[in-house]
Formats: C-alpha cells, structure tokens, sequence
C-alpha cells in the first residue's frame, strides 16, 4: 500500500518533465523494479537522473528558444525592478505613505512587489517557450537563485554575525533570506500560471469546435 503513492508521484514527474518522450517505457520499468524489492532511494535516484537527462536534452535540443526565453524573462525582471525601485523609493511615495526605507518598509512593500516582478519574469519566459515550458521554468528559477546568491554571499555572513548581538540586523537577515528562496518560486508560480493560461485557451477552443 505504501508503494503506490509513491510510484504515482514518480510517474507525475516523469510526465511533468516530459520523460516520456525519449524514454516511454521508463515508469513501467521502474514501476517493476520497485515492486520487485528496489528501494525508495534507487527508485529516486533513477527519477531524477531521468528528469534531469531530459531538462538537459530539451534545452540542448531548443538552444535558440531556450535562450531567446531566458533573454526576455531576465529583461522583464530587470526593467520592473528598476521601476519598482524608483517608485518605491521616491520623494512622491514617502509622503503618500510616510513610510521610510528600513526593515518594515522592506518586508511590507519591497518583498512582496518583488514576488510580483519574478511570477512576471517567469510568466513571460514561459510564453516564450510554451513548448518546453517546465525545463526552461526550472532552468530560469535556478539561474535566479544562483544570480542572487552570487550577489548575497559578501553580505550574508556579516548579517548572520551580525544578528547575534545586534537584534536590528535580524529583520535585514530574515529579509535576504526570505527573498532568496521566495523570488525563484514566483519563477515557478509563474511559469505555472503561464501554463494554466495555454490550458485554458486550448479548452475554449476545444469548446468553440464542438459548438
């Protein structure tokens, strides 16, 4: 009994990354050795080690695409966010709001309209690259995460020191952290909703035939 959820959420990632088009007799095979006494460990290794061959032939397979998505998700999220900052920053929206740059103003405006920018960033990538739209959604939410921590690790330890003695860097510390791990999931909330949007359509049209 406890196999089967199992064996049916590998068998959802290997469809949801498209597994199934190079290797269509995977999930049986491994649904076999499973049953047949391979443990949970070697049917995981086996899953991802699929997904990933299959996120790496997609984006070799699609060079041009994958970039040209890449390209127009990054510019989404780099106009945005200096438009988001100007705004946000400005003589105008202090004396709307009285609100000064500083921890609250950063955890109640600057978080949360950045989470918007990034489900941006994906969304457009996603369009960009409807055919493929899970690998390059994953690729693109890996690279913001990498880009990030790239630009956080200086400051991050600082903080973290910081932090332990001095209560006023722990809302700048939770802050980073909190952004660094929440922007790459708008990517994928993004692209996910993308998806949805591909979906629907195609269901009204769908509709409109039969009519």
């Amino acid at each position: 009994m406890k196999a089967r959820p199992l064996l049916s959420a590998s068998v959802w990632l290997l469809e949801a990354f498209n597994v199934d088009e190079n290797s269509p007799f995977l999930a049986g095979d491994l649904a076999e050795d499973f049953s047949g006494g391979r443990s949970r460990v070697w049917l995981w290794r086996q899953v991802l080690a699929a997904i990933a061959f299959a996120i790496a032939k997609e984006i070799s397979d699609h060079k041009l695409s994958t970039l040209r998505a890449v390209i127009a998700g990054e510019a989404a999220i780099w106009f945005s966010s200096i438009a988001l900052g100007k705004a946000l920053y400005s003589p105008m929206f202090k004396l709307l709001t009285g609100v000064s740059p500083g921890p609250p103003f950063y955890g109640f405006f600057f978080l949360p309209l950045s989470i918007t920018v990034f489900i941006l960033g994906g969304w457009i990538a996603a369009r960009f690259h409807r055919g493929h739209r899970t690998a390059l959604v994953l690729l693109f939410a890996a690279l913001q995460f990498t880009l990030m921590a790239a630009q956080m690790v200086p400051d991050l330890p600082r903080l973290l020191v910081d932090s332990i003695d001095q209560p006023r860097f722990r809302a700048y510390l939770t802050a980073d952290i909190a952004f660094l791990f929440l922007c790459p999931i708008a990517v994928l909330l993004g692209g996910y909703l993308a998806g949805e949007h591909k979906e629907d359509q195609s269901l009204s049209s769908r509709g409109n035939v039969n009519q």
